[in-house]
């Protein structure tokens, strides 16, 4: 019976790739289900089951914890995309929440059983050899260069796209404080220098994205290499390989300018060393070299991203904590004093050099205000009528010019907000106040805005907005490539069928809405993956697991502030996608103190 329901699921997922307008770019009629990603392959696990699953309770409490957040996050990305609101008090919605929060819980155990298997399979076999064409950074490094060459030849000089014209002009019109000002620097100097020996801004864009492609390589071989040296098992280096030499977002990324790249290569290298530190600490903080390297790592993640930077520090509170308690050991308390030494001092001295030498203007105070104008927006159109006189008034005080709202874009309305100087804690009083009056309001507004960050189906939906053929050059669109770059750069239009490829990912909709396939290139499901991940580590009580995890879990939701939610933005989120995935099988394979306790059976 098993075996029958599998084919046929099988084959109605088979049947639906056959229905153009799954595959058609002129529609966004269909909207593509995570349940065709996720509920079938999970079905087919529970389907395929030979013997019951040994009951956990630690196991079953973090499995239907994990069921629970994913059920709100379905059950709110359901109703917003069919009625553009939530029914928060509804009884019916409360019921399916509970009801989906049992199923996904039950779907969890059955899949972190597999993930336990095949951990414990693959760490039986990494004491193995090894040595091998995997530990030779050489091989790896020359494998990623080869691979990402046909993208970065089809867009040669480079993608110098998004704000790295901004980031260039601010040579002649001054430094401003929008940009960090460390990519800035970069940007300009780079530039200006090449500029200067060959007479050419083309082959100064040419020589920062060899050194962004060379860095994001550099990067990635050391992950791969130090896993594979450590004991990780050569099946799961060599998929770490393959994402990062063929996932067609990762080559996109890698060879545009854009700032978002370097802080998300920053962080992902930030990721792995957290995870390095807590894995092998006699080996880290034996030596001075690992905590130097450490430090200066995230300093320059810090200085590699303006926006939001308060909220990041987060992160830098985060890892001061755990190597404090790593501290309260003596044997570790020189190499965690030189980490923490290393990082302020350095991210003192670069702002401070930075900051007196560029001598930035102020950045914008909307910077981190979409959530609150995108909430306080929707509340007035929805609900205006209902305001006082005075409310009116006051609010178009602050919007002097009526915003556009666009549910998934800030942009519309955190450009229109004027606060001016004095005014912050009134207009902090009034979106309160307006607040309390229409809480279900307000969080709509801030689902909408940050669906595509939570909600795996979710499509970037700017594409009928924006009236080019093509869908071309518009910001919603899922990533900026096309024929053209910002002055003063100039496209050689070479291998034009390799560049029709890479843009028909990034600008047109076939790669978002065929199942399966758009979860590849989902930012939505990317983070489910990280909170699974992060909620079995957990249930595994391996910190060299979760506590990586969490930096990258603090990143995301320090990024959700961001207008519109977008591949660069979330770039950290595909380049650290195979490091998720390891980190699950290795918390997987190790043995858990709680599978020494007497073992009961159950059927799900």
């Amino acid at each position: 019976m098993a075996a029958v329901i599998a084919a046929n699921l099988l084959w109605a997922f088979f049947s639906t790739l056959l229905v153009p307008v799954y595959v058609c770019d002129n529609s966004l009629a269909f909207s593509n289900s995570h349940l065709s990603a996720v509920f079938f392959l999970l079905l087919l696990l529970l389907f395929a089951r030979q013997k019951p699953l040994r009951h956990d309770r630690r196991k079953t409490v973090c499995a239907h914890a994990a069921g629970t957040v994913f059920s709100l996050l379905t059950s709110c990305g359901c109703c917003l995309e069919a009625q553009g609101s939530v029914p928060y008090t509804h009884g019916n919605w409360l019921a399916a929440v509970v009801l989906f929060a049992r199923v996904y819980g039950a779907l969890l155990e059955i899949l972190w059983d597999y993930l336990e298997k095949w951990g414990k399979r693959l760490n039986d076999r990494t004491k193995q050899n090894t040595k091998g064409l995997l530990s030779r950074p050489a091989i790896v490094f020359a494998v990623l260069i080869l691979c990402w060459l046909p993208c970065y030849l089809s867009t040669f000089p480079g993608g110098f796209r998004y704000d790295a014209a901004d980031e260039f002009n601010q040579l002649t019109n001054g430094f401003r404080g929008d940009f960090p000002l460390l990519h800035s620097v970069l940007v300009t100097g780079i530039l200006s220098l090449v500029h200067r020996l060959t007479s050419s801004y083309n082959a100064g864009i040419a020589v920062l994205t060899v050194l962004q492609m060379g860095l994001a390589a550099g990067i990635f071989t050391h992950i791969c290499t130090s896993c594979r040296r450590n004991g990780v098992h050569r099946y799961v280096c060599a998929g770490m390989l393959a994402y990062f030499a063929l996932m067609p977002s990762v080559h996109m990324l890698v060879t545009c300018t854009v700032r978002d790249v370097l802080f998300s290569l920053l962080m992902t290298y930030l990721v792995f060393l957290v995870y390095a530190m807590l894995r092998d600490r006699e080996a880290f903080f034996g030596t001075y070299r690992k905590p130097v390297i450490a430090g200066l790592v995230l300093a320059l993640t810090l200085l590699s991203r303006n926006n939001g930077t308060g909220l990041l520090l987060l992160v830098f509170i985060l890892l001061l904590g755990a190597g404090l308690c790593i501290a309260m050991r003596k044997k570790h308390l020189k190499g965690a004093v030189i980490l923490t030494v290393t990082a302020v001092c350095t991210y003192a001295a670069l702002q401070c050099g930075l900051t007196a030498v560029c001598r930035p203007s102020p950045a914008q105070k909307s910077a981190a205000l979409s959530p609150v104008t995108q909430s306080l927006t929707r509340a007035y159109l929805l609900s205006g009528d209902t305001w006082t006189e005075e409310e009116r008034q006051e609010y178009r005080h602050y919007f002097p010019i009526e915003p556009q709202y666009a549910a998934e874009n800030g942009d519309s309305t955190k450009f229109k907000v004027d606060i001016r100087e004095g005014e912050q804690d009134d207009f902090r009083r009034f979106y309160i106040k307006m607040g309390l009056k229409n809480p279900g309001c307000y969080l709509d507004a801030i689902l909408e805005n940050t669906k595509a960050l939570w909600y795996p189906s979710a499509i970037t939906d700017g594409y009928q907005e924006s009236g080019v053929p093509g869908y071309q050059e518009y910001d919603k669109s899922y990533f900026s490539f096309s024929d053209r770059i910002a002055e003063p750069g100039e496209h050689f239009l070479w291998l034009p069928r390799v560049r029709a490829f890479y843009r028909s990912v990034g600008l047109m909709i076939s790669y978002e809405k065929i199942p399966l396939v758009s979860m590849f290139f989902s930012i939505g499901f990317q983070v489910w993956m990280l909170i699974n991940a992060l909620f079995f580590a957990v249930y595994r009580k391996a910190p060299y697991a979760w506590a990586p995890l969490a930096v990258l879990a603090v990143y995301t939701a320090a990024s959700a502030m961001v207008p519109l939610v977008l591949l660069r933005y979330f770039a950290a989120l595909f380049f650290a996608a195979p490091l998720v995935w390891m980190l699950m099988l290795q918390a997987g394979g190790e043995e858990n103190p709680e599978d020494k306790k007497p073992e009961t059976e159950t059927v799900l």
